[in-house]
């Protein structure tokens, strides 16, 4: 998966208003130390390709065809408390400096600055949104623009990831292939990724519709994560109502 659309190309947010210091998701400034970024486990790149690969670019008629193979969500079978920066880490270290964060920043981007490995600005088209919105790295700006996890990490944790070493949630914090910078606004608004009542949340441009669900599926299925009863039923909705090709 990976680009613009949303995906594929290369999804969990949470956000910062302006004048906030943002998570690490928004603003690399929450990362340890003058670089910005926080190392996953020892420090080491942990961006290598993952054996079940999530880079399967799936249609909607694909996304469907996948759909009823995913797990179902054991209802009696609660994970234990989610806490992101235990459970996942933060953004792991790259060559060259920068993070994670900085990569999908460079790819996602145009017209993109870099200084010692960071990405300090640059030009987004939200893949949720289809608007283009500046980014300018600082305390005060940085949450223009956040990488987003396709399924969040909250969700992640609840649909299998709590039972992960954690070699593996680093990896999937850090695939690149779940992974994609959108709008701040979007990717607050998308929260866990399901809405009050259980259903997927979905991106606001009706053209993301397709590309988002379908990645969305792609991503559970590659890391062998669950879906709820309603989360299947309305990711079955939202592809069936998708052109077909």
């Amino acid at each position: 998966m990976g680009g613009h659309g949303p995906p594929p190309p290369p999804a969990r947010g949470g956000g910062a208003a302006a004048g906030t210091v943002a998570t690490p998701d928004g603003d690399p400034a929450a990362g340890a130390g003058a670089g910005g970024s926080a190392a996953a486990g020892d420090g080491a790149d942990t961006t290598a390709d993952t054996d079940a690969d999530a880079a399967v670019a799936l249609d909607a008629a694909g996304a469907l065809a996948l759909l009823d193979s995913i797990p179902a969500t054991d209802a009696d079978a609660a994970a234990p408390a989610y806490d992101r920066e235990s459970a996942f880490g933060g953004w792991a270290a790259r060559d060259g400096g920068g993070s994670t964060r900085d990569m999908i920043l460079e790819r996602d981007l145009t017209d993109t600055t870099v200084k010692d490995g960071r990405v300090t600005g640059g030009l987004l088209h939200d893949p949720y949104t289809g608007v283009d919105v500046r980014f300018e790295y600082g305390p005060d700006t940085s949450g223009a623009v956040w990488v987003d996890h396709i399924v969040s990490l909250e969700d992640a944790w609840r649909s299998g990831a709590s039972t992960w070493d954690g070699g593996r949630r680093r990896e999937f914090m850090n695939d690149p292939d779940v992974l994609l910078a959108v709008d701040g606004g979007q990717a607050r608004a998308k929260g866990d990724g399901l809405n009050a009542d259980g259903t997927i949340w979905l991106p606001s441009a009706p053209d993301a519709v397709c590309g988002y669900a379908a990645a969305r599926v792609a991503v559970k299925h590659a890391y062998g994560l669950s879906m709820t009863d309603t989360e299947r039923e309305s990711t079955r909705t939202a592809l069936a109502a998708c052109p077909a090709g």
